[in-house]
């Protein structure tokens, strides 16, 4: 084993592999060894095919002399192949999940639709949920010390505030109780579709005409608890819940309440409540899409200009007046989202709809046409209210606030690679660069590439796992550094480009 040192039109890389990758198959035979398919996936989930495929025949020592490329349309269908087992090795683990410990809850019997767990897994729980729930009208005498801990903290962030617009007024629920709770975290990404090509007859002659591609929908969750994690993709919402059951099922966790994270989708919410409509849970409202949703309902409705930062106390000159270079001015759509955003950091709903419906009456901040969009700002909070928490409690606590984790996983399976300026995909090949990558970055890609099957066990967070190529088992370990050194150049030549 050697590591290897060569050029390329992208400047000069460094590359480790094994020593049974030279001794591959050649090109024309279509049976290539578990190693080379890995190192070949790998590639083409960093950088385009034609790159890909050129880095791929250099580390394996191919080469045109003997004979024996691999040409870039044959390393293409290699991917979409290994991607669509993937796919497979996924689906399979959440099906043999949920046939056998769905069974196992139903007291016999396949289960194939997950909502036929529902009405089967109360009698898991034992007692219900397992929240604090916090009343700010409760007698102290009756409280217990976390109820007690909870309301000084209350007391002293209502303390610092004079406006009960901002203040935690309403009751609320926390987790408490350590080893008692899941996270879930739940989105959809969008990629371009490849336009289509098909034949139509136009005056007695047959003539291509372009059929305009619309979106690929990539599902994808990740499930939290004790400190480990899963990311699962799918392509719909529901095989998706599917597949967060199954891993629930698979890590012994039928016993938690499940916490959900979500940006508002209506069908996330919908699918959520027919899949576990008897498992205890809560669906919250990320911090960020409520207020964006806010900003851009203010921005259409409020009158351009500015006004004074009310809260930026100016400076005066001797005599007592105010020095007017010191006035901080901001945008009324800033000036009146920021107490919005007071209000429901405090999870105080009803006080963002009272500063909403008093804004409504100020007819002289408001463009012509403003008051639906108010109108349509006051439905969106009345509609999604129950699902907003108290935010600024929950930071306190180092509870989630936000599905960041989610962002992050879309980011790493599918935008990085695949939501380029002027790309566009197939399905299958979207769904199989998404689901190789979600095996590197999980971990799993020895089992898929060498047993065919993958896991469903949470594992370490990626974070915690430190930085991995996903290749650990086919390269010397000793050679790790220069295979992260190699990733990381291929990082930033293709930002450079």
């Amino acid at each position: 084993m050697r590591a290897v040192e060569f050029e390329t039109r992208f400047g000069r890389l460094s590359g480790a592999v094994a020593g049974d990758l030279a001794r591959t198959l050649r090109a024309g035979e279509r049976v290539k060894s578990a190693g080379f398919l890995a190192i070949e996936a790998r590639l083409a989930t960093l950088d385009p095919h034609s790159r890909s495929n050129d880095l791929a025949n250099i580390a394996c020592r191919r080469s045109a002399a003997n004979g024996d490329l691999i040409n870039a349309y044959t390393e293409y269908e290699d991917v979409v192949r290994e991607g669509a087992r993937a796919e497979a090795a996924v689906a399979a683990a959440a099906s043999s999940e949920l046939a056998s410990r769905g069974a196992a809850l139903t007291e016999g019997g396949a289960v194939e639709d997950p909502t036929a767990l529902r009405g089967a897994l109360d009698a898991a729980f034992g007692g219900g949920p397992n929240w604090l729930v916090y009343d700010p009208g409760a007698d102290k005498a009756s409280l217990g010390e976390a109820e007690l801990e909870v309301a000084e903290r209350v007391r002293r962030y209502n303390a610092k505030r004079d406006d009960w617009r901002v203040m935690i007024e309403a009751p609320f629920l926390l987790e408490v109780r350590a080893g008692a709770f899941a996270h879930v975290y739940l989105d959809d990404v969008l990629v371009h579709r490849q336009t289509r090509m098909r034949l139509v007859r136009r005056n007695g002659q047959w003539v291509t005409r372009s059929q305009v591609g619309d979106w690929i929908f990539h599902s994808v969750a990740r499930v939290e608890a004790d400190g480990l994690a899963i990311i699962l993709e799918a392509r719909s919402q529901a095989a998706l819940l599917a597949q967060v059951l199954a891993a629930l099922l698979a890590n012994g966790l039928e016993g938690r309440t499940l916490v959900f994270f979500t940006d508002g989708e209506e069908s996330l919410r919908e699918g959520v409540e027919a899949t576990f409509a008897d498992w205890p849970h809560q669906m919250w409202l990320d911090y960020y899409h409520v207020t964006q949703n806010l900003k851009g309902r203010l921005s259409m409705a409020l009158r351009p200009g500015k006004v004074i930062d009310d809260t930026v106390k100016p400076k005066r000159f001797k005599n007592g007046k105010v020095k007017k270079s010191t006035v901080k001015r901001i945008t009324r759509s800033k000036y009146h989202l920021r107490v919005l955003k007071a209000c429901l950091w405090a999870g105080n709903v009803e006080g963002a709809i009272d500063y909403l419906r008093w804004l409504l009456r100020q007819e002289g901040e408001l463009k012509a046409g403003g008051a639906e969009q108010i109108e349509g700002a006051i439905s969106y909070l009345e509609r999604k209210g129950a699902r907003i928490p108290c935010y600024a409690i929950r930071w306190q606590f180092g509870l989630p606030n936000t599905s960041n984790p989610v962002e992050i996983a879309n980011n790493t399976l599918v935008s990085r690679r695949q939501k380029k300026k002027g790309t566009s995909w197939c399905d299958d090949g979207s769904f199989a660069l998404s689901g190789l990558t979600r095996a590197f970055e999980e971990g799993v890609a020895e089992e898929l590439f060498t047993l065919g099957k993958v896991s469903l066990k949470l594992r370490e967070k990626a974070a915690d796992r430190g930085r991995t190529t996903g290749l650990e088992w086919i390269v010397d370990p000793e050679l790790q550094g220069i295979v992260l050194d190699e990733v990381d150049l291929l990082d930033d030549v293709r930002e450079a480009a």
